[in-house]
């Protein structure tokens, strides 16, 4: 606290010190002033330094309360003074007091002298302070007393206590691209201690740079400047942002939690221009990449591998360009524009100036429109909203439309004076071939509810409008964008006006329209095509039509189609494929393709038939089935029918007409068979005797329709008969479709007995053989005895095996037969082939069966009802499938057919930082369905991801799967509102004087909002930018997310005071001259003050009753500013004098001599006064009646000014 560079930062009104310090501490601050003493005569002894910045002005004082001799001095260290200059002997106190042996000392109202000297008062007066300003005071113990003392500063009125966080200052000198370090002030001292580099971050746009250190630039314990050091050079030019993290306090304890300063590098700066796209989706477009500032020459490097200033040739996408110049230090610039499907008819940003066209006017009253700088208001409206702050500053402009910018309408945007009906026009623009017309602008629309109609309107003929329904109320907070769709009435029109107009009543208010840039844009439409078809009516005929749809693009189209054609439609086509180009009237093209069809053939087959159910029937059935062609049908069969199926038929040939909707028709032919007739074979036993019943009789049938059943002639109806005597016997063989033959069979005696076996086998291991035998021969009335215990000449239900039968006659004569049962297997099966489902939720599975064995045909019966060897179309599931063959054995097998699970794209996004930005991303990252996947998102990419590039929208993906599998989701992505940028001025009072202040206030954005105003106002990073003169400043807001804008702000100044001045000249003697001077410009009345004083003047700029001479008049306006001018009042000269003409006295000693006086200049009348006197003519110019001598003449104007000559009269 002995310093001046460690002083005590005046945290609280009051300090209490016990004792008294001592020394000077490490510096003899006062060392260098003369005599070591300040002005006042103190020097530093036993010394205690403070500081403090005023925060409020007013009246500073405070007082030290002592019983001992302390003394102090006052340092006024403002506008870029130090303690350095204190130290060097250059910067005086403004107070200071060295009263010897006093006790209590200060500065309060009891002071009476700005400074005492040795052993004056001990008291100074107070001393008026300004906000702003910074001082050092120096308190000194002359006393060898340790006591110590209180001293307070509530005494005063200026706020002077530090109860502000620090903050960052301002950015020291201009830094530069390829520099390592940057130079920082604070606004107050900071311990150097407590400054490290993990305080700061320093960022341009998304570049964070690495911060090593961060050291004091004087030095030493406390210091305000200190100097940041970094591991790599600033690498291009543009506005970086210094961020001050964490939580900061400084010397009292006051937290600031960050603090961050904008400031521009000198480097390369790119711009970009670019020509957009012809037709939509098209490649024609252009982008020239124009570098300003670095180092000439420059290297382009291209998102799209281009090395050139200029791209040509372009699709529509965003493209980036980093341009480095050539410093050597790797300085570049990146910059990034978007190529699209939209066209900018109109565009107008009124900076400098409008473009040619634009036209205002007043409907009735006043007109108060105009172009110029928003002054930015400090009054309020009537409905207690402040004016709308400054320009809108999209793209750094400076200029609006509005109404009353200027003097006399309202202080600020928008303001205008009295009931008025007022418009602002557009040019008249060309929307000719263009469609999608869109308007875009930006407005600060301020007005008062209930006493304003506004209104948007639009054209076509500057005459008749029509309002586009904007909303206006409440009022604007901020420049808005306003987008309106005016595609219905001004798409194709060759001449549209938009106006901007207002109707308001006589309140006077700070309300009204304000305007920027005005685009007019047409989208290009894609030109879109459909197709309906008519298809050839018959297969291979030319009966097809196509009608074609056109719309998009820009109407005027032209057709050129595959076949040679030129009109839209088409007709009399056959099956085909059909392209056709279409150009819109802009010459954009484009080619599609449809094709006709034909019905399909008409093909047939018989689906059903049936055969006559006995030999020689009548009863047979035919159904024909019909596909392709077009439905319904007509049918004409050979045998007359016209139905689909025909009955009643006998065996033999048929054929079936089809005919179909459209007349086309083919022809099916068809039979059918008919069984063969039934015959049987007869077998029996012949009786054992003559006379006897012991005959028997068995029949044999074959043909017809098995199974067959039997009625002999003696009633019996089993296939053989017993117990017969010997005859014929007459047996009715019925078939299976009941047709019946009749036979005869005839038993006799049989001669020696003989056997004849018979059997048929078991199937499908099933015990469902038969075994039988036949007797002939021996004597009648057989006997038999079969090893299953049957006494049957037949046995039935027998499984594979060996029987035996025992034959025995009536005689008893005996003949044993064995018989063996074989046994036909059934069929075996086994799925040979399957096909899983490749789709969830699909159905295209399939199964195959192959059976083995059994006997033919095979028949299939699946679980889901097919009937063929192979199922298809299956869905995932267990499947069976039976397989019976001729002899009705089957076999089962199973089947289970799966499916994957359904595919899930699992999308998500990162939103945009900026408003109006491209850095969004949106990713899949499906599950499901069969890997490997692709995609398809609505923006064209192909990628899993989409990152860094994507505006704010809906963005949809189709992810398809290894199966070609789908699924479709959608991310929407957002971004914050856009940031806005309003000020709020105050004008410099007079010309030429710099105590402007502008107030910048930021909207919109992320928030976080810090400022860097440019080099004019010294680089100031507060809200507000103060000390300004008249001129424009550039201010550049960044929010949070690194979002920037910049925009200027204009102080005004009023015009000067400029004095025209003129006199009249005072008459030679005469106080009779004159001044006047006529001012303008300035603001209000004049007042006039004349030196020297004494003459007449009337208060209005008239000086009079003057003397010839030199007059000063300072006039001054009603803003107290002032001007001044020298006057000169010439006097008019004195008469001069001269002998016009004279005569000689002709005699020697006569009186004929005669003198003439001339006299000119001076103030006529003159008055002659001729000496000697006595002679003729005294008092005029005519002087005669002379002798020889001497003669003089005074001649006296009108103001008493004189002028003599003389005249020598001879004679002879």
């Amino acid at each position: 606290t002995g310093d001046c560079l460690g002083a005590i930062k005046l945290c609280t009104d009051f300090y209490h010190y016990d004792e008294s310090v001592s020394g000077i501490g490490n510096i003899d601050d006062l060392n260098n002033l003369p005599g070591s003493e300040a002005e006042c005569g103190t020097y530093e002894k036993n010394s205690t330094w403070y500081t403090f910045t005023v925060n409020e002005s007013g009246d500073f004082m405070f007082a030290i309360m002592t019983t001992v001799d302390y003394d102090w001095a006052l340092f006024d260290v403002s506008g870029g003074a130090s303690c350095e200059e204190i130290m060097n002997g250059n910067l005086n106190s403004v107070r200071c007091n060295y009263a010897v042996a006093a006790d209590s000392t200060g500065m309060s109202y009891s002071g009476t002298n700005p400074n005492e000297d040795a052993g004056g008062s001990e008291w100074s007066s107070e001393l008026y302070v300004e906000s702003g300003q910074t001082f050092m005071l120096l308190v000194d113990n002359f006393s060898t007393s340790t006591l110590g003392y209180d001293i307070d500063f509530s005494l005063s009125i200026a706020d002077v206590v530090d109860l502000h966080p620090p903050f960052l200052d301002e950015i020291i000198g201009s830094p530069s691209c390829g520099d390592y370090a940057i130079t920082i002030d604070f606004n107050e001292t900071r311990d150097t201690t407590t400054v490290t580099a993990g305080d700061f971050t320093l960022t341009r746009g998304a570049t964070t740079y690495t911060i090593t250190d961060v050291v004091s630039v004087n030095g030493t314990d406390y210091d305000q400047s200190y100097r940041i050091i970094l591991s790599s050079p600033l690498t291009s030019g543009g506005i970086y942002t210094l961020d001050m993290t964490g939580s900061i306090t400084d010397a009292c304890e006051n937290e600031q939690t960050s603090s961050s300063l904008n400031f521009e590098v000198n480097g390369v700066f790119v711009d970009l221009d670019k020509i957009d796209l012809s037709c939509y989706n098209g490649s024609d477009g252009s982008i020239d990449a124009l570098p300003t500032g670095g180092v000439t020459p420059y290297v382009y490097n291209w998102s799209n591998g281009a090395t050139t200033a200029s791209l040509t040739n372009l699709s529509a996408g965003t493209y980036t360009v980093t341009v480095t110049d050539d410093n050597g230090a790797g300085c570049y610039d990146v910059q990034s524009v978007e190529l699209g499907n939209e066209v900018t008819i109109f565009e107008d940003d009124f900076d400098p100036t409008p473009e040619a066209g634009w036209t205002t006017g007043a409907i009735s009253g006043t007109l108060s429109w105009e172009v110029g700088d928003p002054q930015g208001g400090n009054g309020s409206t009537s409905y207690g909203d402040p004016d709308p702050l400054m320009d809108h500053s999209t793209n750094g402009d400076n200029q609006v439309y509005g109404q009353g910018l200027g003097a006399g309408f309202g202080d600020g945007l928008g303001g205008y004076n009295g009931s008025t009906n007022e418009y602002l026009m557009t040019p008249a623009i060309n929307c000719a071939s263009r469609t999608g017309i869109e308007l875009r602008y930006w407005r600060y629309a301020n007005f008062e509810n209930n006493f304003d109609e506004a209104y948007v309107e639009i054209s076509t003929d500057g005459t008749s409008w029509t309002d586009l329904s904007q909303t206006l109320y409440p009022q604007d907070n901020a420049w808005t964008e306003v987008v309106i769709d005016i595609s219905s009435y001004a798409d194709n029109e060759p001449t549209v006006y938009i106006r901007w107009r207002m109707e308001s009543d006589a309140i006077v208010s700070y309300s009204g329209w304000n305007i920027d840039d005005v685009t007019i844009s047409s989208s290009l439409q894609q030109i879109t095509s459909s197709f309906s078809v008519t298809d050839a009516l018959c297969s291979g005929d030319a009966s097809g039509e196509i009608d074609l749809t056109v719309g998009g693009g820009t109407p005027g189209y032209v057709y050129n189609w595959s076949n040679s054609s030129t009109d839209e439609d088409l007709s009399g086509l056959a099956a085909g494929s059909y392209d056709v180009t279409i150009t819109d009237a802009n010459s954009c093209t484009k080619v599609s393709s449809t094709s006709v069809a034909e019905a399909a053939t008409i093909s047939t087959s018989i689906s059903d038939s049936s055969d006559p159910d006995c030999n020689g029937g009548s009863d047979g059935y035919l159904q024909v089935s019909v596909t392709g062609g077009t439905p319904s049908y007509l049918y004409n069969w050979s045998s007359g029918g016209t139905s689909a199926s025909v009955s009643g038929l006998s065996a033999g040939s048929y054929s079936v007409t089809v005919t179909d909707a459209n007349g086309c028709s083919t022809t099916q032919a068809a039979s059918l068979g008919e069984p063969t007739a039934v015959t049987v074979t007869t077998s029996g036993n012949d009786v054992l005797c003559s006379g006897e019943s012991t005959g028997t009789a068995s029949v044999t049938p074959s043909g017809g329709t098995p199974s067959y059943t039997y009625q002999w002639s003696n009633s019996q109806t089993t296939q053989s008969i017993s117990a017969l005597s010997a005859g014929d016997y007459t047996v009715t063989v019925f078939d299976n479709n009941s047709c019946q033959y009749t036979f005869t069979h005839t038993v006799t005696e049989p001669s020696a007995l003989s056997l004849s076996p018979s059997h048929n086998d078991a199937t499908c291991g099933n015990s469902n053989g038969d075994a039988s035998v036949s007797v002939s021969g021996g004597t009648s009335g057989y006997t038999y005895d079969w090893t299953t215990g049957s006494t049957q000449n037949s046995i039935s239900g027998l499984a594979a095996g060996t029987y035996t039968v025992t034959v025995e006659d009536a005689h008893s004569c005996q003949e044993t037969e064995s018989i063996v049962v074989g046994n036909i297997a059934g069929p075996t099966s086994s799925i040979s082939a399957s096909a899983n489902v490749n789709c969830n939720g699909g159905s295209n599975g399939s199964a195959t069966v192959s059976p083995s064995g059994g006997t033919n045909p095979l028949t299939y019966t699946w679980s889901d009802g097919q009937t063929d060897a192979s199922a298809t179309s299956l869905a995932a599931g267990v499947y069976s499938v039976t397989v019976v063959d001729a002899n009705l054995c089957q076999a089962v097998s199973n089947v289970t057919i799966t499916e994957p699970s359904a595919v899930s794209p699992n999308t998500s996004g990162v939103d945009v930082s900026c408003n109006g930005g491209s850095d969004g991303s949106v990713s899949a990252a499906p599950s499901g369905g069969t890997p490997a996947y692709s995609y398809e998102w609505s923006t064209g990419a192909t990628s899993a991801s989409v990152n860094n590039v994507l505006p704010v929208g809906s963005y949809i993906v189709t992810v398809t799967d290894a199966q070609g599998c789908t699924a479709e989701e959608s991310v929407s992505l957002v971004a914050p509102s856009p940031l806005g940028l309003t000020f709020t001025v105050s004008d410099a009072s007079c010309y030429d004087a710099c105590d402007g202040e502008s107030q910048a206030n930021a909207s919109g954005g992320a928030g976080g909002y810090t400022y860097a105003w440019d080099g004019n106002t010294g680089f100031q990073t507060t809200q507000t930018a103060t000390s300004l003169c008249d001129g424009t400043y550039n201010v550049t807001v960044e929010d949070a997310n690194g979002c920037v804008l910049s925009s200027t702000t204009t102080i005004s100044e009023p015009t000067e005071i400029n004095l025209s001045t003129s006199s009249t000249q005072a008459s030679c003697g005469l106080a009779d001259g004159s001044a006047s001077v006529t001012a303008t410009g300035g603001a209000g009345s004049y007042s006039y003050a004349w030196t020297p004083t004494g003459y007449t003047d009337d208060g209005n700029g008239n000086y009079s009753d003057l003397d010839g001479g030199s007059y000063d008049v300072l006039v001054t306006d009603g803003s107290g500013c002032t001007n001044s001018a020298t006057i000169n009042v010439n006097e008019t000269g004195a008469p001069s004098a001269s002998i016009l003409s004279s005569i000689n006295v002709s005699c020697n000693g006569g009186n004929n001599g005669e003198a003439t006086v001339d006299a000119t200049g001076g103030t006529p009348p003159y008055s002659y006064n001729w000496a000697p006197d006595g002679y003729t003519g005294d008092g005029s110019d005519n002087y005669s009646g002379l002798i020889a001598g001497n003669y003089s003449v005074s001649v006296t104007d009108a103001g008493g000014c004189q002028a003599t000559t003389s005249i020598n009269i001879t004679q002879p």
